[in-house]
């Protein structure tokens, strides 16, 4: 709509617009205008704008300002250079400015305007006030209402401008992810496929995809016009792939991330997961018949399958726990079986050369007639005759009319006229390997029924292993094997009706194990005693003889007939010799075991001995007290003794070689006279010192005990006394730790007799004032220092100008004890003597033709000259009042032993000053006696004329 006109016109291509005018887009078209400068602005369906201003001006800044109704447009600004130049679109809520930006702007029906940033410098002004919109971010504006927070750019929420004619963008992509196979064994190689469709309505580039497992995957195809964009309606696939490790888990589980960027800047990311399970690396197993879950109505099926691994020469096959070998041939297995009426789990499991099993599983369901009783006779060497044999109770061997076998294949066993007494040999030994079967529907007679195998005969071909499988009312109840040999009988079981019980020939042996003592030291040896028996109804072969301690175990007799077998009269002895050694433990348990065999039916019995491996010892900790004591003191020892072992101790005592047998000691908790494990004994005995032990008393003590062997262990200790023969001790005091000199001092000397006598000749002489001779102490007046007596010297002394300033002197007190022999002590004492001194020194300058308004400086040095610090220094000038202290020395206030401080004042001359001007300074200070010491000093200076 051109400005001025109230209708609308078309528009044509390179159509002019002045400001002004109108431009609207169609429900289902689009616009874009071009400017001046090469900025565009493309109108979205039902979109309308106005161009309210445009120019440039003298200084070259370009305006474009557009209001904007409805709809949705999207302004491409060139940047603008110049500062002044200006882009804007305005709406019923906000004016938009752009400089050198992508902007998106949509406004309803209301006036509700979003302004998105696809990539630039944009901002927006809402009652004078700016709001920058970052690139990616958009703001929300309600008329009248400050902008919204910003937020991520949303084509969806651009949807609703100018009433919902133009299509909204949506960013969509949709992803599978799928691995094959779909079971994996460690160093298989397993392929990731990725397909990512764009099921949006804008394009998708930057495709990025990855997993955590096999790492950035490839691109395959999908990519139609080759411009590496995934546009709408493409599907791109894309590949990784990732060999199998040891250390992977099961199942291996991939996380991929799949990223791509939208038209409008905005980073897309899915994730996809795949589980693969990793199978243990064996071979496979797989049973073709029967098939799993399959019914059968025989009672013998065949299990027929394949192995993987074609070097496999052999496989297990177990049918309801129940386990023996197959034959894999060629990766092929095929074995004839024999199952249970009901259900039977049948398992098929192979190891290759390097242990790796695999195995497979079905389960199936018998239908099968049942027999009361059923007897089934396989072996394995062809060309032979083995024959059954199924005897009546009471029925007397071979071929007897009790006898069911070859040549009786149908008897009549019950009353005439029945047959459920019939047995029937209903399978001979046709192919040379059996199976005989004989079934017996329903017994007749109770009791037992003899089941008897015989070797008809080898035909040269040797020896034969026979199985004997036998059933009772449709379950097998037992297998039993045995090699025959030529014309061999084979008394192999005996069925009890109606209870089903199954018997074989009663194989049974003994052992008795017996020691040649109970107990023992390290390094003694055990002679082991085995005796075996027979304690079945059948001779034994083989009989071995192991202990899971002794390596070599000798027979010594019992085969009496020498025919190798453990016959039921017979006992077999055995021996063994076992040293004894540090690793064995304190209770020595070993175990015998005995095998024999009946067929090929194992026999075994243990039996155990023991033998308590001693290991006696025993501790002593002895002490005294006092550890240091004079002659004539009563020490204390006590000796602590403990069992170390691990068996009790008799016969314990203890001897001292200073006080001999020691029999005084507790801890015998039971009283029993035995030092126990758990105890402790303590024993104790007093001895008086003499003169004879002055110096270093040491004494052993020896405790010792025998074990049940009679075996002595000891254990030795000792401790020591100092023992002294007497002393003396002097204390020597003085009654000020400071004086002058002519103060005086008195010293006091404390003297004290050390041990348990008196000392006689008792003396103190001091270094500076000879002997001491004045005393107090000697309370029974017999002139020896008792041991319950304190003499006090004393003596005075008057401090010389000489004296250190330290005055430190040394008293020794001497006497003699009741073996003459001297003994001394000695003690000292210092006593610092105080020389406190001050000094001052005073300067003036200038000190000559001063005139009335003149200032004299003064100096003022002050210095310690005495041996004792000062402190509390006070200056003082008669005509000054304030003095300076510019040099305090160390700083701490105490004027220390030749420590300088320096001062200075200035006075000015008066006119009431007469000449000479003379002043005089007065310092002092005080010392640790509280003392104060002082010094002056004068200073003049002339006037001029």
């Amino acid at each position: 709509m051109s400005t001025g006109q109230e209708t609308w016109q078309r528009a044509t291509p390179e159509m002019t617009l002045q400001p002004g005018d109108t431009i609207k887009a169609g429900v289902s078209s689009k616009a874009q205008i071009t400017f001046f400068e090469g900025s565009t602005i493309e109108l979205q369906a039902n979109a309308q704008v106005k161009v309210a201003e445009i120019g440039i001006s003298s200084t070259g800044s370009t305006t474009i300002r557009l209001s904007q109704q409805l709809g949705k447009t999207v302004s491409r600004v060139k940047k603008l250079v110049d500062a002044d130049s200006r882009y804007e679109v305005e709406t019923p809520a906000a004016i938009a400015a752009v400089r050198g930006s992508t902007m998106a702007v949509t406004v309803n029906s209301y006036g509700k305007t979003i302004v998105a940033n696809e990539g630039g410098d944009i901002r927006v002004i809402v009652d004078g006030i700016e709001y920058i919109i970052h690139e990616g971010m958009q703001r929300t504006i309600e008329p009248g209402q400050p902008p919204g927070p910003e937020v991520i750019i949303s084509t969806a929420d651009q949807n609703w401008g100018g009433g919902g004619g133009a299509p909204a963008y949506q960013s969509k992509l949709d992803v599978t992810m799928t691995a094959e196979p779909a079971q994996v064994r460690v160093g298989d190689v397993i392929t990731y496929t990725y397909s990512l469709a764009n099921t949006g309505n804008v394009p998708l580039h930057n495709i990025s995809v990855s997993n955590n497992v096999a790492g950035i995957a490839v691109y395959q195809s999908g990519d139609t016009n080759a411009n590496t964009i995934l546009n709408p309606a493409e599907t791109w696939i894309y590949v990784s792939s990732y060999t199998v490790q040891p250390t992977d888990p099961s199942p291996l589980v991939a996380t991929a991330t799949i990223s791509a960027v939208t038209t409008l800047a905005v980073t897309m990311t899915t994730t996809e997961i795949v589980s693969t399970p990793i199978v243990p690396s064996g071979p496979t197993v797989v049973i073709t018949s029967p098939a799993d879950g399959a019914t059968v109505d025989s009672r013998t099926i065949q299990v027929i399958g394949t192995v993987s691994d074609t070097s496999i020469t052999s496989g297990n096959i177990t049918i309801n726990g129940e386990s023996h070998a197959i034959a894999v041939t060629e990766g092929t297995f095929s074995t004839s079986e024999n199952i249970n009426n009901g259900q039977n789990v049948i398992t098929v499991s192979v190891t290759d050369g390097s242990g790796n099993t695999g195995s497979a599983t079905v389960t199936i369901n018998a239908q099968i007639t049942t027999y009361a009783i059923r007897i089934e006779l396989t072996w394995d060497t062809d060309g032979t005759d083995v024959d059954s044999h199924l005897i009546q109770p009471g029925g007397t061997y071979f071929q007897a009319p009790g006898d069911c076998f070859f040549g009786n294949r149908n008897p009549n066993w019950g009353v005439a006229g029945e047959t459920v007494d019939n047995p029937s040999l209903d399978q001979d030994d046709t192919n040379g390997y059996g199976p005989e079967n004989i079934t017996l529907q329903q017994p007749y007679e109770n009791g037992v029924y003899y089941y008897k195998v015989h070797y008809w005969s080898d035909y040269g071909y040797g020896s034969s292993n026979a199985t004997v499988r036998i059933w009772i009312n449709g379950n097998k109840v037992a297998e039993l094997n045995k090699l025959l040999v030529n014309n061999e009988v084979w008394d192999c079981a005996y069925i009890d009706w109606p209870s089903g019980t199954v018997n074989g020939p009663l194989a049974g042996i003994a052992v008795d194990k017996t020691a040649d003592r109970a107990m023992a030291h390290v390094g003694d040896t055990v002679t082991y005693s085995y005796s075996v028996t027979n304690t079945g109804n059948t001779a034994l072969g083989n009989i071995t003889v192991t202990d899971d301690l002794v390596p070599v175990i000798t027979q010594t007799g019992g085969d009496l007939n020498e025919n190798a077998l453990l016959d039921l009269t017979e006992t077999w002895s055995y021996t063994a010799l076992y040293p004894v050694g540090e690793a064995a433990p304190d209770t020595l348990v070993n175990t015998a075991n005995v095998t024999g065999t009946y067929g090929t039916a194992n026999v075994t019995a243990v039996d155990s001995v023991t033998v308590l491996v001693l290991r006696p010892g025993i501790a002593l900790d002895k002490a005294a007290a006092p550890a240091t004591a004079y002659v004539g003191d009563n020490v204390t020892y006590t000796y602590t003794v403990t069992n170390t072992g691990n068996t009790p101790l008799n016969n314990v005592t203890l001897n001292d070689d200073l006080l001999g047998a020691i029999n005084n000691f507790t801890g015998d908790t039971n009283a029993d006279g035995t030092l126990d494990t758990i105890e402790t004994w303590i024993f104790t005995a007093n001895y008086t010192t003499s003169f004879e032990d002055a110096g270093l008393l040491e004494n052993i003590g020896i405790a010792s005990g025998t074990d049940a062997l009679e075996r002595m262990v000891q254990a030795l200790d000792s401790a020591a006394v100092t023992v002294l023969t007497g002393g003396i001790t002097l204390d020597k005091s003085a009654n000020v730790t400071m004086a002058h000199v002519g103060d005086n001092i008195t010293y006091t000397y404390t003297v004290t007799a050390l041990g348990n006598y008196a000392l006689f000749n008792v003396s103190v002489i001091d270094d500076r004032l000879g002997e001491i001779t004045d005393f107090t102490g000697d309370t029974d007046g017999d002139s020896d220092l008792d041991t319950n007596e304190t003499w006090v010297f004393s003596a005075n002394y008057t401090v010389d100008a000489g004296d250190p300033d330290l005055l430190v002197n040394t008293a020794t007190a001497t006497g003699m004890d009741n073996w003459e022999y001297d003994v001394l002590s000695t003690d000292s004492v210092s006593v610092s003597i105080l020389k406190p001194g001050i000094a001052l020194v005073k300067t003036a300058g200038p000190f000559e033709n001063l005139n009335v308004g003149d200032n004299v400086t003064y100096t003022y040095t002050v210095t310690n000259t005495g041996n004792t610090p000062l402190s509390g220094i006070l200056l003082t000038d008669d005509r000054i009042d304030v003095l300076d202290l510019i040099d305090p020395g160390n700083g701490d206030d105490i004027l220390d032993t030749g420590e300088i401080w320096v001062y200075t004042a200035v006075y000015t001359v008066l006119g009431t000053d007469t000449c000479p001007i003379v002043n005089i300074a007065v310092v002092s200070g005080q010392y640790e006696l509280l003392l104060i010491v002082t010094a002056q000093a004068i200073a003049s200076v002339e006037l001029a004329n």
